[in-house]
């Protein structure tokens, strides 16, 4: 026995290696697996004006869509905040329990075709200019392709050039903090049935 463990036949060595390679092979399929489902799980983005006089931008959209608290961004300006790239957000869908990531950013400049297939929903002010370079050629093309939300306050009116545009209104009381939870439940309402509607695979 001794001399058959210092000096294995052939076969068995064969046998050996073919059940290392097996395993190696399993090994690499189930890490091949899932690194895949890793790429196929990307952030539905939302998108807000980079304009720094716009009502909601990167200064104050994340203390409304995380904390339903509307904050006015021009308070946090003057505290001299930097501006971020990208703010991450996480809410929790409702209708399925699921909790989801949300990517928001105010620059499509490095879009690839999948962060275009990932965009969800485009905050404007109603500047058409907020769209030059999209793919989509025209705002009411814009809002064909994403949901649109126009923030204002309750008693202001939209501009009249986004009439034909496709957009909702998010309205926002001026000083009664305590219905900004509401806007905000009715807002990730209009997401959610948004993206069931339009891009179900987030879902999945």
């Amino acid at each position: 026995d001794l001399i058959k463990e210092l000096f294995p036949s052939k076969s068995a060595v064969d046998a050996k290696n073919k059940a290392s390679s097996a395993s190696g092979s399993k090994a690499e399929n189930g890490a091949s697996r899932r690194k895949s489902s890793h790429r196929k799980r990307r952030d539905p983005i939302i998108v807000v004006p980079a304009a720094a006089t716009a009502m909601l931008n990167m200064y104050n959209i994340q203390e409304l869509l995380q904390n339903h608290n509307f904050v006015d961004n021009r308070a946090l300006l003057e505290q001299g905040g930097q501006k971020p790239r990208e703010i991450f957000v996480e809410h929790v869908m409702p209708s399925t329990g699921q909790n989801m990531r949300f990517r928001v950013v105010d620059s499509v400049q490095d879009f690839g075709e999948a962060d275009w297939n990932s965009l969800v929903c485009v905050f404007t002010q109603g500047a058409a200019w907020q769209f030059k370079n999209w793919i989509w050629k025209s705002p009411e093309e814009v809002f064909q392709n994403c949901l649109g939300m126009y923030p204002k306050h309750q008693d202001e009116q939209p501009k009249e050039s986004t009439r034909t545009w496709g957009i909702s209104p998010l309205d926002i009381e001026r000083n009664k903090r305590h219905m900004d939870r509401a806007t905000v439940v009715g807002l990730w309402s209009s997401i959610e049935q948004f993206m069931a509607r339009n891009k179900p695979d987030f879902f999945m």
